[in-house]
């Protein structure tokens, strides 16, 4: 195998495909298995050994993937893990991410995506889909008693949502600075401004500075002064 190796756990034939068609397009990684149940996949690890990342459904014909991401964890704790799945609810999201993954997203983002996922996961990232993100955040800012946990959370989630260089930006843009005026705040140029704010609006699903604006404090990703 010339990088490292992907196991796909998914029980639906056409996702599994799919999902084996990203582990494809990557240059980093190679399939190491595949497996349509826990018990496949459990008696595939016990024969061949640990994959480098574990790319793994939720729901599945013989369980749910969770106690399976925590086993694997527990079992090798050097295997890093993706969630892929349609199960986007606060129950399973957190208790994925509880158990051991390093990552969570939608099972219905292009395989390109999937793709690049899997590489930033493989560099130390935790790629989680913004939507996925917003969930996660506003249930930890919900949480009492928890600061330290809350923190950590925030700070990965905050940087999958946006960048710290798209945090800095908006922030500097609610100040009222103008994206030329930001541009000479921030010492970069004016088109890689223009740039970072096309990816702040994709990422958080609007239209305007207002909505970035009002959608970033609420999440917590900016302070605006009084």
């Amino acid at each position: 195998m010339r990088g490292k190796k992907v196991f796909v756990l998914e029980d639906e034939p056409i996702a599994r495909r799919l999902l084996t068609e990203a582990v494809a397009e990557g240059t980093s990684f190679d399939l190491f298995g595949e497996a349509g149940s826990l018990a496949e996949a459990r008696l595939y690890l016990e024969k061949h050994g640990a994959p480098d990342v574990l790319l793994a459904d939720l729901y599945l014909s013989d369980g749910n993937g969770i106690e399976f991401i925590r086993t694997v964890k527990r079992e090798y704790p050097g295997v890093e893990i993706l969630v892929v799945s349609s199960a986007g609810d606060e129950e399973n999201v957190l208790g994925a991410i509880a158990a051991g993954a390093g990552g969570y997203i939608y099972k219905d983002e292009p395989l390109a995506e999937i793709a690049t996922h899997l590489e930033s996961i493989l560099r130390g990232e935790s790629p989680i889909s913004p939507s996925i993100a917003k969930h996660i955040l506003k249930h930890m800012h919900a949480s009492s008693g928890k600061a330290v946990e809350v923190r950590q959370v925030e700070t990965v989630v905050n940087e999958t949502v946006l960048t710290v260089r798209e945090q800095d930006i908006l922030q500097v843009l609610a100040r009222g600075y103008s994206r030329k005026e930001a541009a000479t705040h921030l010492q970069i140029s004016p088109h890689t401004v223009t740039n970072h704010v096309r990816s702040i609006y994709s990422k958080l699903a609007v239209h305007s500075r207002t909505e970035a604006i009002f959608e970033a404090c609420q999440l917590g990703l900016i302070h605006i002064r009084e």
